[in-house]
């Protein structure tokens, strides 16, 4: 049987490979595959008994990573670094 943070590593795994199986995904579904993943790993340091993050709080920081990420994404041009 297993414990509770495997069953919560293999969500997290399976929420990895539904993000890499579907590349299609728009900016909005990989957004929400982001806020999912983090909301389990919160999940899981708090089964661990450590201390986790408000939702509140997880929420913001995805959020500001979020910016981030996309800010760098649209700094790229379209065809690619040159060398």
């Amino acid at each position: 049987m297993k414990t509770n943070l495997e069953l919560i590593d293999e969500s997290i795994n399976n929420m990895r490979e539904v993000a890499h199986r579907h590349g299609g995904l728009d900016r909005n579904g990989l957004d929400l595959l982001e806020h999912s993943i983090a909301f389990l790993r919160e999940t899981w340091i708090s089964a661990s008994g450590q201390k986790a993050s408000t939702p509140e709080d997880l929420f913001k920081n995805v959020q500001v990573g979020l910016r981030i990420g996309h800010v760098a994404e649209a700094s790229i041009p379209e065809e690619g670094i040159e060398k």
